[in-house]
C-alpha cells in the first residue's frame, strides 16, 4: 500500500488484515485507519486496493531477497548460451537494490577452469622449486622446463572443458575433490591411480626430502646436454 526509503533503498509496505477480510475488497476498503489528530478515516479513501499475486517462497541469500530465472538449452552448446546471457543481462538497467548473478553449470565450469589455472602455476613454482633443489643451477632448468609444461597440459581439464565428462557438484570442487568424482565414474580405470600409485609417489617423494629413504640415482649421461632427451 506504499514505499518506504531508506539507506537508498524502497521497501514496499504491506498490510496484513483477518483471514475472512483478505479476499473481501469492500470489506477491506472500510477498514477505518487513525489518524495522527486522533479521527479515523476509511481505508479506501487513502489507498487503492487490489488483490495481486505474491511469490509463496521468498528466497534469501547473503541477507538479500533471491530471484531465480532459470531456463535450459537445446539445439546449442551451454557455454555459448550461457555467454550470450552474460552479455545481454549486462546492457539491461537494474533498480538500485538489484544485481544479476549467472550461475549454474556454467559458472561452475569457469570457477574451475580459474581454481585449475592457479592450482597449475602453484604447481609449476613446485616444481621448479623442487628440480632446483636437486641440480642447485638455473641453467640446468632449461631442458627441463619443456618436460615440466607438457606434464601440466595432460590429464581430464582437456575432457572437462570439452564437455565430455561431467562436472562435479559445487562443493565437491570447493573442497579441490574431483579427483574422487573420478573415481567414482572410471573406479576400474582409475583406482591403481589414486588409491596405490599416488599414494606411494607421495610417500617415497616426503621419505627422500626427510632423508628416511634414498633413491639409487641412474647411471651417468654421456649426451651433451643440448641433446638430452627430455
Amino acid at each position: 500500500m506504499g514505499e518506504v526509503y531508506e539507506d537508498q533503498k524502497i521497501f514496499d509496505v504491506a498490510v496484513w488484515s483477518p483471514d475472512r477480510l483478505r479476499s473481501d475488497l469492500p470489506s477491506l476498503t472500510k477498514l477505518f485507519i487513525d489518524t495522527p489528530l486522533g479521527g479515523k478515516v476509511p481505508l479506501g479513501d487513502l489507498a487503492e486496493l487490489r488483490i495481486a499475486p505474491t511469490p509463496n517462497v521468498i528466497q534469501h541469500e547473503n541477507a538479500s531477497r533471491r530471484i531465480d530465472v532459470s531456463c535450459n538449452v537445446k539445439d546449442r552448446d551451454l557455454g555459448s548460451v550461457a555467454r550470450e546471457i552474460e552479455q545481454r543481462v549486462r546492457s539491461v538497467n537494474f533498480p538500485p537494490g538489484y544485481h544479476p548473478e549467472l550461475l549454474g553449470e556454467y559458472a561452475a565450469r569457469q570457477a574451475s577452469q580459474n581454481r585449475l589455472l592457479g592450482l597449475s602455476f602453484l604447481a609449476m613454482v613446485g616444481i621448479l622449486l623442487v628440480l632446483y633443489s636437486d641440480f642447485k643451477s638455473v641453467a640446468s632448468l632449461d631442458w627441463a622446463m619443456t618436460g615440466t609444461t607438457l606434464l601440466l597440459a595432460v590429464g581430464a581439464a582437456f575432457d572437462y572443458h570439452a564437455g565430455l565428462l561431467r562436472n562435479p557438484p559445487p562443493w565437491m570442487q570447493k573442497y579441490a575433490l574431483e579427483w574422487l568424482w573420478r573415481l567414482g565414474h572410471e573406479p576400474k580405470r582409475l583406482w591403481r591411480r589414486y588409491i596405490l600409485l599416488n599414494p606411494a609417489y607421495l610417500a617415497r617423494l616426503a621419505a627422500q626430502k626427510t632423508g628416511l629413504w634414498k633413491a639409487t640415482p641412474p647411471p651417468p649421461a654421456t649426451e651433451p646436454l643440448d641433446k638430452f632427451a627430455v
